[in-house]
């Protein structure tokens, strides 16, 4: 009876360091999981600068950067 008893003890032990250890281990992996969804949903919907203007001609690298920065909210001529 005491070997039953010593062998239950151990195993209740050893399932109970086991779960104390995963469970930590995947609530990080479900907050990093989570924090990449966010990251690539926000990319998704952030949208794509237009690369012609209204006349069909292509956009300058400078014109491009400052419509970027227009919609980030940048000021650059505050810049000295």
């Amino acid at each position: 009876m005491n070997a039953d008893c010593l062998r239950r003890t151990i195993a209740v032990r050893a399932a109970r360091i086991i779960l104390r250890a995963a469970l930590p281990a995947a609530w990080a992996i479900g907050r990093t999981r989570g924090a990449v969804v966010r990251v690539r949903w926000a990319w998704r919907c952030r949208g794509k600068p237009p690369v012609r203007d209204e006349g069909g001609e292509k956009l300058t690298r400078d014109e491009l950067q400052a419509l970027g920065n227009l919609a980030a909210g940048r000021d650059v001529r505050a810049r000295t």
